[in-house]
């Protein structure tokens, strides 16, 4: 085994990861939930960085508390979108604009499980964490915005990793520094999911008292975790309650709602991710996670205990949850490898021992394979990249026979309303009165409707 922890190996394996998330990049087409709102809102925030807002050409009035058609759109954060706004000023408005930070920072998380990896366990272990992180096919969707989630998780996902990378490090006399580090991210991170962050300090707490086990130190700790957090979260709190007060209070107030209810028919039962982490992240994983409940039983160490916290505490309180998501389990994904690179490396040395080198590596391939098999499935890297979606040709072919500025063309009945205004800059929506479109054409509008495919005018 020692022969492929070499830098070339995690260069190869880094090398996979990026070349898979550069194919998720060419997509010409925005993933339904939910980078389309994210990419329409950060596209406005390159012109008011300070007002998150998704339809701005007030036309129409509007549900302040429809987060799909509104004007003020609070329903995240702003980090991610700024990052991606900042980024589509340098690169343009497109989808490598918009994706590239986050391909950037799932690059960094690979890195931190890496790190991680060396720190708790070995190279070997952290080499097998870092290509089965670098290959998961959720995590690909995640950070290449195909499913919901997508870039403000990637960025949630890397601040949670940071944090733990910090606290592994942490040493009696760089607590002070070290709970003013974590208390930044953890505000960071609440301004990128809400309250969301607080599985941080959830899994960090627990973590610290296991290395320090001194009650003034942890005081102290989560003293100033709680007033860095709360430094550095506070402020844009502050400012949306002033500027926005209606809206403001409706996300303030909705925050914890999927605590107790189920948003958008994303439901299960207490053993949802228990069921879905097959599929997830792999369909061996059980067999690690039982092993590492084994081990704590029989040989216990404050490394395995470390990962029993930063899988167990998350996974029971998601459980508990109302609101269940496949993409929340991904916040684990780290411990969730490093526990089967564990699981695989200890084996192998065990088969080894009785002289059984094939038998020793049949069980690594099979976790290979089946790992792999879920990134084809969700890679699919058959499908052809870089081919415009029909929508946007017949948006083209609109704007070309038109003849007039974008922002004068406004499509009705239109699936793709928001593609429309981050694409090209016209005005799209979903349904409107044919009152509205008397009005529109009389003030000098273009518009047209959409109709099985095209776009007819009105």
């Amino acid at each position: 085994m020692k022969k492929i922890t070499g830098k070339i190996s995690y260069l190869w394996i880094f090398a996979i990861g990026l070349l898979l998330r550069l194919i998720g990049i060419f997509r010409l087409d925005l993933g339904e939930w939910d980078e389309r709102y994210h990419a329409l809102v950060a596209k406005n925030l390159m012109i008011h960085p300070l007002k998150p807002a998704l339809i701005t050409d007030g036309l129409l009035p509007l549900n302040a508390l429809d987060w799909s058609m509104c004007d003020v759109w609070l329903a995240k954060p702003p980090l991610a979108m700024w990052l991606m706004a900042v980024s589509m000023k340098i690169f343009g408005i497109n989808e490598i604009g918009l994706r590239l930070p986050s391909i950037i920072i799932s690059l960094g998380s690979l890195y931190l499980t890496c790190k991680i990896g060396k720190k708790l366990f070995n190279k070997t272990i952290a080499l097998w964490a870092v290509f089965f992180y670098g290959v998961n096919g959720l995590l690909y969707e995640i950070n290449t915005g195909i499913i919901a989630g997508d870039h403000v998780d990637t960025l949630f996902f890397f601040l949670f990793q940071l944090s733990i990378f910090i606290i592994l490090k942490d040493t009696p006399n760089q607590t002070r520094r070290t709970s003013i580090q974590i208390g930044i991210l953890t505000g960071l991170a609440f301004l990128t999911k809400w309250t969301m962050a607080c599985f941080i300090p959830l899994v960090i707490i627990p973590i610290f008292w296991l290395q320090s086990k001194r009650f003034r130190d942890m005081i102290v700790f989560v003293a100033l975790m709680v007033i860095f957090a709360t430094c550095t979260a506070a402020p844009w709190l502050v400012y949306i309650v002033y500027h926005f007060p209606y809206e403001a209070k409706n996300i303030l107030f909705t925050m914890v709602t999927p605590v107790t209810e189920v948003i958008q028919e994303h439901g299960g039962g207490w053993y949802y991710y228990l069921n879905t982490m097959r599929i997830n992240i792999h369909e061996g994983i059980y067999l690690p996670l039982l092993f590492l409940i084994f081990v704590l039983w029989k040989k216990p160490s404050q490394k395995l205990w470390i990962m029993a916290i930063w899988i167990g505490l998350p996974l029971v309180l998601l459980s508990i949850f109302a609101t269940k998501r496949e993409v929340y389990l991904m916040m684990l994904a780290t411990p969730f490898f490093l526990t089967t690179g564990y699981f695989l490396n200890v084996l192998y040395h065990l088969i080894r021992l009785k002289g059984r080198k094939i038998l020793a590596w049949a069980l690594p391939i099979l976790f290979v394979l089946i790992s792999l098999r879920y990134t084809v499935e969700r890679v699919k890297p058959w499908v052809p990249r870089g081919v415009k979606p029909t929508y946007r040709s017949e948006i083209e072919r609109v704007l070309s026979s038109a003849k007039v500025p974008a922002d004068s063309i406004i499509l009705v009945n239109e699936p793709h309303y928001i593609e429309a205004r981050f694409y090209y800059g016209v005005i799209g929506y979903r349904y409107v009165s044919d009152q509205d479109i008397d009005l529109w054409t009389s003030k000098g509008y273009k518009v047209f409707s959409w109709s099985n495919g095209n776009y007819l005018s009105k």
